[in-house]
C-alpha cells in the first residue's frame, strides 16, 4: 500500500520527478513551481518522470488537485487515458475540470495534512464516476467539488480506520449529494434512488453492496436523530461535517446568500451563521458523532474551541466574506449557482 502525504509529500514527489527524469537543470522546488503556475517549463523527460511517478502512487483526483498541475500538463504528465476527466465550461469562461480545484477561487479544499490510499480503489469506477456523477455538481457551490473532496477525504480516512470496502466508501461519498437539483430537502433519498439507480454500478458492486450504499446516502444527514442503518451510513454522516472554519465559513456564507437575500449586511449572515452553527452543538458540549475514530474527535473538538472563539470565527468568516465580494464569487453565487 503506497500512501501520499498531502503537504511534506508533494515536494517530495517533485524531487523524485527529477531523480527520475534525470534532469540536472531543476530540483524539486522548482518543479512543484512549475506545477503550480502551468508555465510548461518541464521538459519531456520531466514528464516522462512524473507520469511514472503517478502510475507508481494511482493518484486520487483531489491528490492531483494539490499538485496543482493545470489541465495541460496532466493530460500530458498523467498515465491515465486522457479521456478519463470530463470538463466544462463555467460562466467566466474557464474550462472547469474535476480533478481541479474550483475555477472561481477555491484553491485551497482543506489542509494539506492527511493521507490517502487508492490503491484498493477500482480505476475504472473512479473514471465512471469522475465522468458521470462529479458533473452533477458543476451548479453547485456550497455542495460542489469544494465539498465532495472533503467529504472522499473523511470516507477514506475512516475506511482506514474500520476497514471497509473502500470502492463502497469512494462511492457513497460521491453520490451523496447528487439529488440536491432534484429536491433540496429531501435530497438525500433523491440521491440515494440516483445511486441505486445507477446501472453502471452493477458492473462494479452486488444488489447487497448497492442496497447498504443507498441506505448510507439516504442516512446521511446530520440532522438526523436516529443512527444510520448501517456502519457506512456512520461513516458519510460523520465525514460530511465541516470540521475545518475556513471550509464552513465558504459553505455557511454562500448558503446564507441565496437563502436570506434580505439580509444585506456580512455582520447579519456571520450572525445567522454562527446561531444555526451552536446550536447544532449537543448538550454535552459537542457535535455529535455516530464514529469514534480519536484523529475525527480530535478535529471537532479543535473545531468546536475555535468556533466557540466568536471573535476568531468572525475574523475568519470576514476574510471570506471580503474575498467573494472583491472577486466576483458573491455574485455567482446569487445568480448562477443552484445550490441552497
Amino acid at each position: 500500500m503506497v500512501l501520499v502525504s498531502l503537504e511534506a509529500g508533494v515536494a517530495d514527489l517533485a524531487g523524485s520527478v527529477v531523480d527520475r527524469a534525470g534532469s540536472a537543470d531543476l530540483d524539486g522546488t522548482d518543479v512543484l513551481a512549475s506545477l503550480e503556475a502551468g508555465d510548461g517549463v518541464l521538459s519531456d523527460s520531466a514528464l516522462a518522470g512524473l507520469a511514472d511517478a503517478i502510475s507508481v502512487i494511482r493518484v486520487v483526483p483531489a491528490t492531483v488537485m494539490y499538485l496543482h498541475a493545470m489541465p495541460n500538463l496532466l493530460a500530458r504528465a498523467s498515465s491515465r487515458d486522457s479521456n478519463s476527466g470530463s470538463s466544462s465550461s463555467s460562466p467566466d469562461g474557464n474550462q472547469k475540470h474535476y480533478n481541479q480545484p474550483d475555477p472561481l477561487g477555491n484553491r485551497r479544499v482543506f489542509p494539506l495534512c492527511y493521507y490517502f490510499s487508492m490503491n484498493d480503489i477500482n480505476p475504472e469506477l473512479v473514471a465512471y464516476i469522475e465522468q458521470n456523477i462529479f458533473p452533477k455538481y458543476d451548479k453547485y457551490y456550497s455542495h460542489g467539488m469544494i465539498h465532495i473532496n472533503n467529504v472522499i477525504k473523511n470516507m477514506l480516512m475512516l475506511a482506514d480506520y474500520y476497514g471497509l470496502d473502500k470502492n463502497m466508501a469512494y462511492t457513497v461519498a460521491c453520490y451523496h449529494d447528487s439529488g440536491l437539483n432534484i429536491d433540496r430537502e429531501n435530497h438525500e433519498f433523491e440521491s440515494g434512488k440516483i445511486l441505486a439507480s445507477d446501472q453502471n454500478l452493477k458492473k462494479f458492486f452486488t444488489e447487497d453492496q448497492i442496497k447498504t450504499m443507498k441506505e448510507a446516502v439516504e442516512d446521511h444527514r446530520g440532522s438526523r436523530k436516529e443512527r444510520p442503518r448501517n456502519i457506512y451510513g456512520e461513516c458519510v454522516s460523520d465525514s460530511d461535517r465541516d470540521f475545518d472554519i475556513e471550509l464552513l465559513a465558504k459553505r455557511q456564507l454562500a448558503t446564507s446568500l441565496k437563502n436570506y437575500p434580505e439580509i444585506q449586511t456580512f455582520e447579519g449572515h456571520f450572525e445567522r451563521c454562527h446561531v444555526y452553527i451552536c446550536k447544532r452543538i449537543n448538550d454535552g458540549g459537542k457535535f455529535n458523532l455516530w464514529t469514534d475514530c480519536p484523529e475525527l474527535k480530535e478535529r471537532r473538538d479543535k473545531f468546536q474551541k475555535d468556533y466557540l472563539d466568536k471573535e476568531y470565527a468572525r475574523s475568519v468568516y470576514k476574510k471570506e466574506w471580503d474575498r467573494i465580494s472583491s472577486d466576483g464569487t458573491k455574485e455567482k453565487i446569487i445568480n448562477f449557482y443552484e445550490d441552497y
